[in-house]
């Protein structure tokens, strides 16, 4: 879900641009910083791998928490309908208000679907996917793709009441530095909290949001 957004951070580009600072250029889709300027702060690297980080995000967002001893796919089956959630993109030259929406349908056998979209101005992004509960591993797992280019799975851990869903991993700018992104997702007590962040090794930079859930 919150996932959700595709160039949230387009609107921080563009807006260096407009101001003469030569720091960022092209569209979001290019994930590129303009030669003259040091990658470290490439708005153009942040926005992909923010995406992606909202991506991630955006997949697990359905598998709700309920009691642990309810029915797997009664879980899913109870969340089927449509989010809203809004959010601000920190870390930028300034807050970044974005607002996302998600809906959730049955699916066959012990899936759900999902589709969402996030948007900040006038960017957005928007991913699809299914959610399913795997018997065998006791544990939740959500498929996804998006039209940031990004695709993946991620697993939900059940612990009591809720469940958790923490991604981590690591990957390179079009410079070749090191960028690692993660996402939480906590679902409890019928109610959504997704984090995420997106830290440039090379510099320090960190972006990150926090989106409440509700329908």
């Amino acid at each position: 879900m919150l996932f959700l957004l595709c160039g949230m951070i387009s609107g921080i580009a563009g807006r260096a641009s407009q101001n003469g600072t030569g720091r960022y250029t092209r569209s979001i889709t290019d994930f590129c910083v303009d030669e003259r300027v040091a990658p470290l702060e490439g708005v153009g690297d942040m926005r992909q791998h923010l995406q992606a980080a909202m991506a991630v995000a955006a997949m697990t967002l359905s598998g709700l928490a309920t009691p642990a001893f309810a029915d797997p796919v009664s879980v899913l089956n109870s969340y089927v309908g449509d989010w809203k959630g809004s959010g601000s993109l920190v870390g930028g030259q300034k807050p970044e208000p974005f607002r996302c929406r998600l809906g959730i349908s049955k699916g066959n056998l012990n899936k759900i679907n999902y589709a969402g979209r996030c948007t900040l101005i006038d960017m957005n992004l928007s991913v699809s996917g299914t959610i399913a509960y795997d018997d065998k591993a006791q544990r939740y797992q959500a498929a996804m793709s998006s039209n940031a280019g990004f695709t993946g799975v991620a697993v939900g851990q059940i612990k009591g009441d809720t469940i958790n869903f923490d991604l981590r991993e690591k990957q390179k700018d079009r410079g070749g530095n090191d960028v690692r992104i993660g996402s939480r997702i906590l679902l409890q007590n019928n109610a959504i909290t997704v984090d995420f962040e997106v830290e440039f090794n090379n510099s320090g930079q960190v972006l990150t949001a926090s989106v409440p859930f509700a329908r």
